[in-house]
C-alpha cells in the first residue's frame, strides 16, 4: 500500500485513495512488527495489546472500494467505524462526506489517529477510544470495520456490540480477508443478523487480492 519513509522516530506515506479523488497522508511510529519487538513480554497486558493498529490493512482497501462503489449505500446516516488504526479507511469514507467517528481501543493508536485526521483537514473530536467490549457511548445508523475477525471470539463480541449499538434498520459492514479463523465468526455474525456477502479487492505486493465483504442489517 505504498512505501513508509523514515524521518526520525516516526514514518510517513502518501497513499492514493480507491475510487476516491485525492490522497491521504498516514504517520505513525513505526510497523506493526516494530512495536511489537519494542514490547515488554513480562508485560501481563502484552497479549490484549498487539499493535496491529499501527499497520494499514489490506481489507480497508478492499471496504473503501466497495463503499464508494454503485452498491455502497447513499445515505448512510450517522457511522461509527470500529479498529480504525491510523484511519485510512475512515478518512477514504469521509472523503465520500459520511458523518463518521473512528475508534480504536488500543490507547497508544489514539494519539496517531487524531494527528493523521488534523494532517488531511478532519477534526481530531472524530476520534475517540472505543472497546467493542463495553457497553457503547451510542447508537449508530452505520457500522464499519475491517480486519476484525483475527480472533475467535470477537465475532460473538462484536455481535453484542451491533445489538447495542446499531440503531433498528442499520446497516454494518465488515471487510475480511478470507482467512479461515474467521470463517465461524462470519457464520455466527450472519445467524444474529440478517446477512450477505458482497466481494471487493485489494491490491497487495503488485497482485491484486480478494476480499469478502458481510453486509449486515438489523431488523
Amino acid at each position: 500500500m505504498g512505501t513508509w519513509t523514515q524521518r526520525g522516530s516516526e514514518e510517513s506515506q502518501f497513499l492514493r485513495l480507491p475510487e476516491v479523488p485525492g490522497m491521504l497522508r498516514l504517520s505513525r511510529p513505526g510497523s506493526a512488527d516494530d512495536l511489537l519487538e519494542a514490547m515488554d513480554p513480562d508485560d501481563p497486558q502484552a497479549e490484549g495489546l498487539i499493535p496491529y493498529w499501527a499497520d494499514p490493512w489490506p481489507s480497508a482497501e478492499g471496504l473503501l472500494r466497495f463503499l464508494s462503489s454503485s452498491r455502497g449505500p447513499r445515505r448512510p446516516g450517522s457511522s461509527l467505524e470500529i479498529g480504525a488504526g491510523l484511519g485510512f479507511l475512515g478518512m477514504g469514507i469521509l472523503r465520500l462526506g459520511w458523518d463518521l467517528s473512528l475508534s480504536d481501543f488500543h490507547p497508544e493508536s489514539l494519539p496517531w489517529l487524531r494527528r493523521n485526521l488534523v494532517a488531511n483537514g478532519f477534526s481530531p473530536k472524530r476520534a475517540l477510544q472505543l472497546d467493542w467490549r463495553q457497553k457503547p457511548p451510542g447508537r449508530w445508523k452505520s457500522i464499519l470495520a475491517s480486519d476484525v475477525l483475527y480472533e475467535k471470539s470477537f465475532a460473538a463480541e462484536i455481535a453484542d456490540f451491533l445489538e447495542e449499538a446499531l440503531l433498528p434498520g442499520g446497516h454494518a459492514w465488515f471487510a475480511e480477508p478470507g482467512r479461515p479463523i474467521a470463517e465461524d465468526g462470519l457464520r455466527l455474525l450472519t445467524q444474529r443478523f440478517k446477512g450477505r456477502i458482497h466481494f471487493s479487492r485489494s491490491r497487495t505486493d503488485g497482485r491484486w487480492k480478494r476480499i469478502n465483504i458481510l453486509e449486515l442489517r438489523r431488523e
